[in-house]
């Protein structure tokens, strides 16, 4: 439903049993700056119950007033949590740290030539464990507007068509040191699938 209570949808039919998520987040899964972000433009964290299992930190090129979203791309309700990180000009850093115990995973450094092209990614946290499960950068395409597309549903699968260029998973392993231009979630679970 909407704010104001109205524009109800019935989200399962009569007799149909939800799966409910063991992923409980009591404060917003969305900040900007802080002690928690250091002086990033924004961040997002993950949490099983009252523990932050996991936190990703991001920065723009012009972190002032710059215009930040993160949403839940739309046909993708599952357990799992998938965010479109986008930015109003350009990403020039991203990162995250699963457990705070392990070291910092630079998906994006701003020592880097990418930095000015990097317009968005794609990220997966696990439902049980509330950490990053997989960060996939990409580039926008201006050329033909692939990267503006929604994803496409394919039988149990959700592809979104990008120019990602690289697919990282939560141990901080690049699964696409290539790159990839295609990316299926399984829309049931929102766990990633495979790159392509």
């Amino acid at each position: 439903m909407l704010a104001s209570g109205t524009g109800q949808k019935r989200l399962v039919s009569n007799g149909a049993r939800p799966s409910w998520s063991p992923f409980v987040s009591t404060r917003n899964l969305v900040g900007t700056g802080g002690a928690l972000a250091e002086s990033a433009s924004g961040f997002l964290y993950g949490r099983r119950g009252d523990v932050t299992t996991s936190l990703l930190v991001f920065d723009t090129v012009t972190p002032a007033g710059a215009r930040i979203t993160a949403q839940t791309p739309a046909g993708l309700n599952a357990p799992n949590f998938v965010f479109e990180v986008t930015a109003a000009d350009a990403i020039r850093s991203l990162s995250f740290q699963n457990d705070f115990y392990q070291r910092r995973i630079m998906v994006i450094d701003p020592a880097t030539s990418l930095v000015p092209t990097v317009t968005g990614a794609l990220v997966d946290f696990n439902a049980s464990t509330g950490k990053v499960s997989s960060v996939l950068p990409y580039v926008a395409n201006r050329a033909d507007g692939s990267a503006d597309r929604g994803p496409v549903r394919r039988g149990g699968a959700l592809i979104f068509y990008r120019t990602f260029l690289s697919v990282w998973d939560g141990t901080g392993h690049n699964l696409a040191p290539h790159g990839a231009t295609e990316a299926r979630f399984d829309s049931r679970s929102g766990r990633l699938l495979s790159v392509h």
